[in-house]
């Protein structure tokens, strides 16, 4: 059932994002949209794939939004049209994939069973034998946001200042 809400929302939300004007409700669309598709991913495969890929994709849109919104001249945001437009898309896919999902026969403890292994292959993630892995992802993470901090110096970073 997660599965059919997490795509019928993904395929709402791709539709709705070419009703669009503004880059901050696009850049907050497109983050949306790559959380729903790895979370789509992460039921298909059980491994940090997803997980990379959201990662990679939230810091290139992080770059492409920073410019974007410092190119683009302040606008006023209209929500409601967007809002409602979602909300008619999510409702009409969910609608149509809940009809289809009663003729199906889902053993509930099998999905039980799954999530159980699930969340024990998580608790292994942070387990004494992947301590220094864990530890070397920090510090890479930790090195690089000390990177950009420096690399984007108000005086010298290629950002206008938003005063």
């Amino acid at each position: 059932m997660l599965l059919i809400m997490s795509s019928s929302i993904f395929i709402a939300m791709s539709l709705s994002v070419m009703m669009l004007t503004t880059p901050i409700f696009m850049g907050i669309w497109m983050l949306l949209t790559a959380l729903m598709s790895t979370i789509l991913i992460s039921n298909f495969l059980k491994s940090w794939f997803a997980l990379l890929i959201f990662l990679i994709y939230i810091g290139g849109m992080l770059v492409m939004f920073a410019y974007f919104s410092s190119l683009t001249p302040n606008q006023f945001l209209n929500t409601k049209f967007t809002f409602i437009t979602f909300l008619m898309l999510m409702i009409m896919f969910s609608s149509t994939k809940i009809i289809n999902h009663k003729y199906i026969n889902i053993n509930n403890t099998i999905q039980m069973q799954e999530i159980y292994t699930n969340f024990l292959s998580y608790i292994n993630l942070f387990s004494y034998n992947n301590l220094f892995l864990l530890l070397f992802l920090v510090m890479t993470l930790f090195f690089v946001l000390i990177a950009v901090v420096k690399i984007t110096i108000m005086n010298m970073g290629p950002l206008r200042p938003f005063n």
